[in-house]
């Protein structure tokens, strides 16, 4: 199920707001992020006061140097069981599926 508050602006724990994409969500419900600025994808949760979103803990994956982001989230799909992609993560996987 697609979730447009992480379209907004929310208030990251451990990166900044402006690095950071919202690109979909697990079958279990946690929303994936992608930090454009370290190039990694990491699940969220809201911390207790549910202001902040927090990193995961061992859920941060790096984008190997020439790998795209859609072939990253491809890869993550492969792992983990998607319940719904952002426009902005479809867009990528498009892109590279076009460009394949």
């Amino acid at each position: 199920m697609y979730d447009s508050r992480y379209d907004a602006a929310v208030t990251f724990d451990d990166h900044r707001e402006n690095d950071v994409e919202y690109v979909g969500s697990t079958a279990t419900g946690n929303p994936l992020f992608f930090d454009t600025a370290d190039r990694t994808v990491f699940e969220g949760d809201h911390d207790e006061d549910g202001e902040t979103i927090v990193e995961v803990p061992g859920t941060e994956r790096e984008l190997e140097p020439r790998e795209s982001l859609g072939e990253g989230l491809e890869s993550l799909g492969d792992d983990l069981d998607w319940d719904s992609l952002s426009e902005f993560a479809r867009e990528r996987v498009q892109t590279d599926d076009g460009d394949a």
